[in-house]
């Protein structure tokens, strides 16, 4: 099991950042305005607490946490986000593909320990990186949530990626064992968010907590099937 610390706290004050794919957020109300202003609702909320460990602990175990899969200290796997595989990656800077370490590949710290103030999972090798990977047909329009980083210099990579693993962009945010950090990405109308990669800037244990994902209103799923549908016929 790795040794998880504390590093200096990094700020930063830019709202939104946009490229030609997605456009990044730091700020939480921000975020949430814009998705709601593009035509998205609120879907589905992970926050890891349906761990049973107690106070000050911290466990390893295997790849990946899922909805209904079993694991240590998670009866009935992750029962927030129904379509997400949250695990490790052997790939750091930009992992182009999935690859979780597996064999003991995440730790679960609960609140209390090194600063945690709820419980949480994070990679459990420095060299890793972790994944929130959606489901092939279950990518979204937008995902934020909070940055965690454990001994690591409290920075992090985010990065994006789109279906079929195209690349989407990245961006460079705070983080903190405390999770009190935000980050959130809003995808193009021509883009959807098929995997989040958390990649620790100074070599730490990195993840996120309460991982919010959004789509698109009912009456939007209807416009944009119909836009699809008069593509076709064209």
């Amino acid at each position: 099991m790795k040794k998880l610390g504390l590093g200096v706290l990094f700020v930063f004050f830019v709202a939104s950042v946009a490229t030609a794919n997605i456009t990044w957020y730091t700020d939480q109300g921000a975020f949430e305005a814009a998705a709601t202003a593009a035509g998205l609702s609120f879907f589905e909320l992970e926050d890891f607490e349906e761990s049973t460990m107690g106070p000050n602990q911290v466990l390893g175990i295997d790849d990946p946490l899922y909805f209904g899969l079993a694991r240590p200290m998670y009866p009935n796997g992750l029962t927030g986000i129904s379509d997400m595989k949250y695990q490790s990656n052997l790939g750091a800077g930009n992992p182009a593909q999935p690859n979780p370490r597996v064999l003991n590949g995440i730790a679960l710290a609960s609140v209390g320990f090194l600063g945690a103030t709820s419980d949480v999972a994070i990679a459990n090798t420095f060299v890793d990186s972790m994944d929130m990977d959606f489901d092939e047909g279950a990518e979204k329009w937008a995902v934020g949530f909070n940055t965690l980083d454990f001994m690591g210099g409290n920075q992090v990579q985010v990065r994006a990626y789109g279906a079929g693993e195209a690349y989407l962009g990245m961006t460079t945010v705070g983080a903190n064992p405390g999770g009190n950090l935000f980050v959130g990405v809003i995808a193009a109308s021509d883009q959807l968010i098929g995997r989040i990669n958390v990649f620790s800037a100074g070599g730490g244990a990195e993840g996120g907590d309460n991982i919010q994902t959004w789509i698109p209103e009912p009456a939007s799923l209807v416009l944009l099937a119909l836009g699809g549908l008069l593509i076709r016929r064209r």
